[in-house]
């Protein structure tokens, strides 16, 4: 599995990718249901889906901030790859 993230991540925004695997799908997977679900907006779900990921990881993590702006950037990707984040 780890693998196969790799070669996507090298193809996907590594983002895009966490977004997908949250949603248990390939990131090819998620832009066809994106595509079906969001007709005209296709980075819709994965806007929101960002934005709901980061107000959490600000409650759980407040001194990865500084004042609205993430610093730390290792912490923040291993969330959205980890258990943490939310649906």
């Amino acid at each position: 599995m780890k693998g196969q993230i790799m070669k996507q991540a090298e193809k996907w925004n590594p983002y895009f990718v966490s977004y997908a695997k949250a949603h248990k799908n390939t990131p090819e997977e998620q832009r066809e249901k994106d595509a079906a679900k969001y007709p005209g907006g296709l980075a819709c779900g994965f806007i929101c889906w960002m934005n709901r990921q980061r107000i959490e990881f600000k409650k759980q993590h407040p001194e990865a901030f500084y004042g609205d702006y993430i610093r730390d950037h290792k912490a923040w990707a291993e969330f959205l790859d980890g258990n943490k984040r939310i649906a």
